[in-house]
C-alpha cells in the first residue's frame, strides 16, 4: 500500500442494514463499504481489498 496514507471506513451495508464502522468491525464478503480518503489511496486500497476477498 502507500506508506503514511490513510483510508477511513465510515459505514458498512451488510444484509440490507447500514452500520457505522468501529475499530472492531470485520469486513466480510458481500459487504458494501463506504470509505473516505485521498482518491489515489482509496483506489489502491480498493484493488487490494478486492484481491483479498476473491
Amino acid at each position: 500500500m502507500i506508506p503514511e496514507q490513510r483510508v477511513f471506513v465510515e459505514r458498512i451495508r451488510r444484509g440490507g442494514k447500514i452500520e457505522d464502522a468501529t475499530a472492531d468491525t470485520v469486513i466480510q464478503a458481500g459487504d458494501i463499504v463506504a470509505v473516505a480518503g485521498r482518491r489515489d489511496v482509496v483506489t489502491i486500497w480498493g484493488m487490494v481489498l478486492v484481491m483479498m476477498m476473491t
